[in-house]
């Protein structure tokens, strides 16, 4: 089970990072991420702005969290990653049922128009997370081998996760 709790928190650290840097990495991410969270009418206008900052410092939180050696703390990164894609699903299906599809800077710049794509996509994160906890609580050791591949695993999860919407218009093309 421990292996399985490092490649979880591999996947949520990496995916994180990836969602932090695609906001924060390049001149007006930034900026970009706050009109598309007004752009899904989820939060009060006046609210979009403080949104913004607390969904970016809570990812890097994650990131953080999931990392630490620390079991606590690396129990409270996958909870909080629960919680995060938990909301981001909210969020998404709030502005959905609105009839609005505008594209979501999740992980920087995308064209992809919400849809079902983005709520699969916080479902396997939702997942990975509930598995992470689940994992994290069992004790043991690791040996340091086993621990590389399934952090290495993991790191390959999180980079799938993050282009999930690249990889689902491979397989299915949006119309």
């Amino acid at each position: 089970m421990w292996y399985i709790a490092i490649g979880c928190r591999g996947a949520l650290a990496v995916t994180f990072l990836i969602a932090v840097a695609g906001k924060a990495a390049r001149r007006g991410a930034f900026r970009e991420f706050t009109a598309s969270l007004a752009a899904m009418r989820v939060i009060p206008s006046r609210a979009t702005a403080p949104a913004a900052v607390i969904t970016v410092s809570a990812e890097a939180l994650v990131i953080v969290l999931a990392a630490s050696p620390v079991h606590a703390a690396a129990i409270a990164g996958c909870a909080l990653a629960a919680a995060l894609s938990a909301a981001f699903s909210g969020a998404v299906t709030v502005s959905l049922r609105h009839g609005n599809r505008a594209p979501c800077r999740c992980f920087g710049r995308s064209a992809t128009p919400l849809g079902a794509r983005h709520l699969t996509r916080n479902a396997i994160l939702l997942t990975i997370s509930v598995i992470g906890i689940t994992a994290s609580v069992a004790s043991g050791t690791a040996h340091l081998p086993a621990a590389v591949v399934a952090a290495g695993a993991g790191l390959v999860a999180g980079l799938a996760i993050a282009a999930f919407d690249e990889i689902a218009e491979l397989i299915a093309p949006s119309r």
